[in-house]
């Protein structure tokens, strides 16, 4: 209806013209502009620093950012669905954005580094609370204490960390592997997760490097062009 609508207001003569308001469209559009090279950002842009807690307020909410960053100059970009934490150009946080009051959200692995460290606070830290944890996490938590001694906690922090760097994805295919190999503990994910940054795939493979590697070696020559230059240029090399 609304679509319709618009087509018909196109027909309407335009304002102290002999044409209609389709037709100058038609005209004025070889006049404009081209959009700009980088999109305009549609957010509210703040400019802000985390608390003790590593949380940034943003309309009456607080949203986790990494530990890493509790003194770091930042800046709040908020979206009509998400709200995004940035360190100079690098987006550091992403989180669905809350239309409620007073509302905590928050990522674990924002908090990582400290839980590594302190282990014995992970059931009652509100992070984990709130953490909907996916079912191959589950299993594998429950497959730890049966290779390390105590509750295995630590080390599955440990095997939680590596998602920071090889991503989410990357991390529970490895963690399905270690599972189907008996082999639960962060050192056999950590292969895994390795294996699949270099080679794209996780293999069952003993040998996980190509069979034929090509080096390319340098062109030393280019050193000897760089002396003659700078000898043509005053000799800097041969003082």
């Amino acid at each position: 209806m609304l679509l319709e609508r618009l087509r018909q207001d196109d027909r309407r003569p335009a304002e102290g013209k002999e044409i209609s308001i389709g037709q100058a469209w038609e005209q004025e559009k070889g006049k404009l502009l081209p959009l700009p090279r980088i999109p305009y950002r549609c957010c509210v842009s703040r400019p802000l620093r985390a608390n003790h807690l590593s949380l940034v307020n943003f309309d009456n909410n607080r949203y986790s950012v990494p530990v890493e960053f509790g003194i770091a100059k930042l800046t709040l970009q908020a979206y009509v669905w998400r709200v995004e934490v940035a360190c100079g150009d690098r987006v550091i946080a992403s989180h669905e954005r809350c239309y409620q009051k007073g509302q905590d959200i928050l990522n674990i692995d924002h908090y990582l580094p400290l839980l590594i460290q302190r282990p014995g606070a992970f059931p009652y830290a509100k992070p984990v609370r709130q953490w909907k944890m996916p079912e191959i996490y589950r299993e594998f938590l429950a497959a730890l204490p049966q290779r390390v001694n105590g509750s295995g906690v630590r080390e599955f922090l440990q095997v939680l960390a590596l998602g920071r760097s090889y991503g989410q994805g990357n991390l529970e295919k490895a963690m399905r592997q270690a599972l189907s190999e008996n082999m639960v503990d962060a050192e056999r994910v950590s292969q895994l997760v390795n294996r699949e940054n270099y080679s794209g795939n996780i293999s069952t493979s003993l040998n996980p490097y190509p069979s034929e590697v090509k080096v390319i070696l340098p062109d030393l020559s280019r050193f000897d062009e760089l002396r003659l230059v700078t000898v043509a240029g005053g000799g800097v090399l041969d003082d």
